[in-house]
């Protein structure tokens, strides 16, 4: 699965968890290649058998700011000011292999701990900071918590195609316990439920959930590649209303006892005409139309993985992204108006697989 990615709405760091691959590839192959065991070209597939288990460990450091122009109604009127944040996100993932045969594998996911932090600033004063959060905001650090023992399964194919999800119902109703015993039953605490709602609504229906899951699979060759061959691939993740587009190509840099080295390079991007729908704002009415968001953001992606042909998975992966661009938010300060919103986003993603082996029964002698 796509790991986090993290975009940076009115100073809150939101995790959106659907990255929905889509686009196609091209393969380009050096003729020079030398085809001995450890430069055989490299041909992908997965190879899951019933009775495996996998623990994936993800770890996300982001570090964001945000230029905030003047708004009516701040204690100095006219006084633009920045805003900084830094976060952590440790993830904790179980998949299970339930069954397989010739056509792929049914597999079981599960949240095993999910946890986040973070330090907001707003200048050289920390207005926020997850470890000591104010009375009204100390349910929100333990939202993801509530993903911890949420559950779902679906169908994987050998080429890494994902179908027949099951579990969706369950697994956003335990998401949905989970935020009201984070934030509570107050008046205000009632109004962030609305919003996170809102966001899972969005980001865990059931086809983006079936996106998701497949997405690290859709970034690999459909072809066979030879040591040194590079292939392209485009990749449009919706998130909130809007797009976010990725041009990259990843090169077969090395094989050695069965592992496969890949490198990878991007370009990202979002459709800053679409509109980009924050949770928690207000709806609008008939005569105070709803504020509209526009999201416009560029930038570049760096990163390597180390592929086990084994099984087809990756066993560890880092990743960079530096990207930058605008907010524009219109009508949120009455008609007419027009906030713009300059921001910077970097993040670094490090993942790691590990096979669990059933540990043997001893038999008493």
């Amino acid at each position: 699965m796509k790991k986090f990615l993290f975009l940076l709405a009115l100073g809150a760091t939101t995790p959106a968890w659907s990255p929905a691959f889509a686009g196609q590839q091209t393969t380009e192959t050096p003729t020079n290649a030398v085809l001995t065991p450890d430069a055989a070209p490299f041909r992908w597939q997965l190879h899951l058998r019933a009775g495996q288990k996998f623990l994936i460990t993800t770890d996300t450091s982001s570090e964001s700011s945000q230029e905030m122009p003047s708004m009516p109604g701040r204690d100095q009127p006219g006084a633009a000011f920045s805003m900084n944040n830094k976060s952590q996100a440790h993830m904790v993932i179980e998949e299970n292999v339930l069954s397989s045969d010739d056509t792929g594998a049914r597999v079981e996911v599960i949240y095993r701990d999910m946890t986040q932090s973070s330090v907001m600033r707003q200048g050289d004063k920390v207005i926020y900071d997850s470890a000591h959060p104010p009375d009204a905001m100390k349910g929100s650090g333990d939202t993801l918590k509530g993903m911890v023992g949420a559950r779902l399964s679906f169908r994987l194919s050998p080429q890494g195609q994902i179908s027949d999800i099951q579990g969706v119902k369950e697994y956003l109703n335990h998401l949905n316990q989970g935020i009201e015993k984070a934030f509570g039953q107050t008046p205000q605490a009632k109004a962030q439920q609305k919003a996170m709602r809102e966001m899972l609504g969005t980001l865990m229906s059931p086809e983006v959930l079936q996106e998701s899951f497949g997405a690290a699979y859709r970034v690999m060759p459909t072809a066979p590649v030879a040591l040194g061959g590079s292939w392209n691939y485009a990749v449009v993740t919706p998130i909130m209303g809007t797009t976010f587009t990725q041009k990259g190509q990843s090169t077969f840099v090395s094989r050695a006892g069965g592992l496969v080295t890949i490198a990878n390079k991007g370009e990202l991007s979002t459709n800053g005409g679409a509109e980009f729908k924050v949770p928690g704002l207000a709806a609008g009415t008939a005569k105070t139309p709803a504020p509209i968001s526009q999201l416009d953001l560029h930038g570049t992606s760096k990163g390597d993985a180390t592929v086990d042909e084994a099984t087809g998975l990756t066993i560890q992966s880092r990743m960079t992204q530096n990207m930058e661009g605008d907010l524009v938010m219109s009508g949120l300060m009455g008609a007419g108006s027009e906030l713009t919103i300059p921001m910077k986003i970097k993040d670094e993603t490090i993942s790691r697989m590990e096979e669990v082996k059933a540990t043997p029964c001893l038999s008493a002698s």
